[in-house]
């Protein structure tokens, strides 16, 4: 494998975060990467790490880790494996031969800080500095990366740090935080949960009865929960064919040794009189002190399938099977961390379940302290279990799922909807070039022939981390385009379009030189720009560019007269027999919904709800009269009701109505709620696809017999359409929803 060739879009935009920060002159030396665990930290710095050696090969980047998990040892081979082509050592490696460019060095922190280690003697240390040195006398340039940054006490080795001079410090971790004079930048949890990377939330003390556990024997308790749901997750399993056993983490307080050892062996106790013990593998034991059944443990189907620990797996330990956390306590309660619960978020498979049970996580303590700290971490949200009332059990209707046999688009349609883009947005015309330019120009594109606009700074500062945008003076200047060396920003801007619109970047690229370059082919010509032009017109215009991309992808498309048979494939959607739904526990005042389809279903679900969610929701309640049921359906995943619809560029997607409900009637409706107006006329809807969705809803829904609408919201009110897309809500297409859903 001769690189990274795909990236998920969070991944992608938080390696393009790291490069425009790395690249710009007015950028802070700290930079600040907060990624969930589970989100492929590694890979995105190694995505980031190949870029900027491609771009600037003179560099060497330091990779620190914290010194449990020999983390720096599964990055050194991640790196071997994605990036064979450049060299990835080790600490005694670079001491030795130097820190040469397009490299990385991979060192364990605790190798530079902890005292008394002896792993670097007073001599080596000195052959670190001479390194550092002989590789500044190159010209060698540093970009030092602190992983894991929460376990890493940067004070004890600042005197190694400065000496590499780094232009750069990537400080990453699931828990960092945006500080004075650093640059920050997170990856929206929901965005890898959204990909299925990670579970979708965490459940609390399921099914826990305080009143059932004896305040010195809890742990028996709390372990004989926890067992029955690891059983009812590997039943579920198992009815999927897969091969997972799955591990329960059960976690010691992290205090005094002797009350360690002491619960340690009631632990083991309980947990052989329940069948399980380290002599038949059952049990691991992961302490500072005492390993045991520890090889091969991260695997699906190996044998333990209770670890004893401490924080031994807090940081870099990567076991997608472990799914539950039994955290015990000492009477004083411990100071939560969010490291351990990272490790319960992996995904197996990288996919959701059709059983909804295996796509969560779950916890069990008495621990008040962590209790209260798990639910101030906005990462956590707890969830309950809601069960299908038996009266639906037998409601099915038809869902369209994307055929896999559908490939994307082809060039020509996307050739033919950007021209007609440009040509209506900016009123131009084929081959008309000298008054396209004019009118492009008048309209924000800029056109400077040879040259690239650049920013630079100006100014004096006293400390290294003043030197960012609030001390200095910003200054522009034209450059000439140098066609080799601004190759790969070109590049970096092609991939950049190609990305955000879920194209190929050789159809991006073809489809830019067809409108823009001088060449034989004159239909589609908009400007007549040579190579050089051409760069130049590229690179001064990324902005604008990418907003007419974007717009072109989100045209409207006809979606009534889609081939739906040659693009999807028919599935029988049924309820859930369990929901997972997100809760507050703190909610002070919960009303039941009984027209739901779920029992004891309430209003404590509404905080992950939208305003025209919980509105839609408490008027089919209190609407019995009319309605007879309603169901809230999920947002992605296999099990769930989704509608096919066809971009403008005929390419296909899913989308989720939000919402379906049956009348007295016997009608079955389907809604799908969208941001409304403010009482000022303010349009709060921020979906550009929404056209589509609703004409491909209309469609769905005149094919098989079904009801539909869209509804939003004006204030307290909310309003349907069912007929024709229109934005404005002033248009009589938006109906009250007492008048239409009845």
């Amino acid at each position: 494998m001769n690189g990274i060739t795909q990236f998920y879009e969070f991944q992608q935009n938080a390696i393009d975060w790291l490069m425009k920060e790395a690249n710009s002159l007015g950028s802070k030396i700290v930079l600040k990467l907060k990624a969930p665990t589970g989100s492929g930290k590694t890979v995105i710095l190694l995505g980031f790490i190949e870029k900027y050696l491609e771009q600037k090969p003179n560099t060497s980047f330091i990779w620190l880790c914290p010194g449990k998990g020999n983390l720096e040892e599964q990055s050194l081979r991640r790196m071997q494996e994605l990036l064979p082509s450049y060299r990835a050592l080790t600490l005694p490696e670079a001491l030795t031969g130097g820190f040469p460019r397009r490299s990385v060095t991979f060192v364990n922190w605790e190798l530079v800080t902890k005292k008394g280690n002896k792993a670097i003697t007073e001599s080596e240390k000195r052959n670190l500095f001479d390194a550092i040195r002989i590789a500044h006398l190159e010209d060698r340039e540093f970009i030092v990366i602190i992983d894991e940054e929460h376990s890493n006490d940067t004070k004890k080795a600042d005197t190694i740090i400065q000496a590499f001079t780094p232009i750069h410090i990537i400080r990453a971790s699931a828990t960092t935080s945006a500080g004075k004079g650093t640059s920050f930048y997170e990856i929206p949890e929901v965005d890898v949960i959204n990909e299925e990377l990670i579970t979708k939330s965490l459940v609390l003390n399921e099914d826990v009865d305080g009143e059932n556990a004896d305040s010195e024997t809890e742990y028996s308790y709390l372990l004989e929960i926890a067992n029955e749901k690891r059983l009812k997750l590997a039943e579920l399993y198992e009815q999927e064919n897969l091969r997972v056993r799955p591990l329960v983490l059960i976690q010691l307080p992290d205090r005094s040794k002797d009350r360690e050892e002491t619960l340690k062996k009631d632990v083991l106790r309980c947990l052989e009189e329940m069948g399980y013990s380290i002599k038949n593998h059952l049990v691991a034991i992961w302490l500072a002190n005492e390993k045991e059944n520890l090889d091969g443990i991260e695997k699906n189907s190996s044998d333990p399938v209770f670890l004893i620990m401490k924080q031994a797996v807090a940081t870099g330990w990567d076991c997608p099977r472990a799914k539950i956390l039994v955290k015990l306590r000492e009477n004083m309660g411990e100071v939560f961390t969010i490291q351990t619960i990272g490790r319960l978020r992996r995904m197996p498979f990288r996919r959701f379940h059709e059983h909804d049970e295996l796509n969560h996580s779950y916890i069990y303590t008495f621990d008040d302290k962590f209790k209260q700290g798990l639910l101030e971490q906005k990462e956590t949200r707890i969830v309950k279990r809601f069960f299908l009332k038996k009266e639906y059990n037998s409601f099915s209707c038809k869902s369209e799922k994307r055929s896999s046999r559908v490939t994307n688009t082809d060039r020509a349609r996307i050739l033919d909807v950007f021209f007609n883009h440009m040509v209506e947005k900016y009123h131009l015309a084929e081959k008309d070039y000298g008054k396209n330019r004019e009118k492009m120009e008048a309209a924000g594109y800029l056109f400077l022939g040879d040259y690239k606009k650049t920013e630079f700074y100006t100014g004096e500062v006293t400390l290294i981390e003043d030197l960012d945008t609030e001390h200095l003076v910003q200054n522009t200047a034209l450059q000439p385009v140098q066609t080799h060396s601004d190759g790969r920003t070109l590049m970096h801007i092609i991939d950049s379009l190609a990305r955000k619109t879920k194209l190929e970047n050789d159809t991006v690229r073809t489809i830019m030189r067809r409108l823009f370059f001088r060449s034989r082919k004159k239909s589609y010509r908009l400007l007549q720009l040579n190579n050089v032009e051409f760069y130049a017109f590229v690179i001064n215009n990324e902005h604008i560019l990418t907003v007419d991309w974007y717009e072109t992808v989100q045209c409207q498309t006809e979606q009534l007269g889609i081939d739906i048979d040659g693009t999807t494939t028919i599935v029988r959607f049924h309820f859930p027999q369990e929901q997972m739904y997100p809760i507050d526990p703190d909610a002070k005042r919960i009303v039941t919904l009984p027209v739901n389809v779920y029992r004891d279903y309430s209003t404590e679900t509404f905080v992950a709800r939208s305003h025209p969610e919980r509105l839609l929701e408490r008027w089919l309640d209190a609407n019995n009269n009319d309605i007879d049921w309603y169901y809230k359906n999920g947002d992605h995943g296999f099990i769930y009701l989704s509608i096919v619809y066809e971009r403008s560029i005929g390419d296909y997607r899913e989308f989720y109505p939000d919402y379906l409900a049956k009348t007295i009637d016997g009608s079955l409706w389907l809604l799908e709620t969208k941001g409304g107006e403010s009482l000022t006329g303010e349009n709060r809807n921020i979906d550009h696809d929404a056209e589509n969705k609703f004409y491909a809803l209309k469609r769905y829904a005149e094919r098989y017999g079904y009801k539909w609408g869209f509804v939003r919201d004006i204030g307290e009110d909310l309003f349907i359409n069912n007929s024709f897309y229109i934005e404005a809500m002033e248009s009589n297409e938006w109906k009250p929803i007492e008048e239409v859903l009845k």
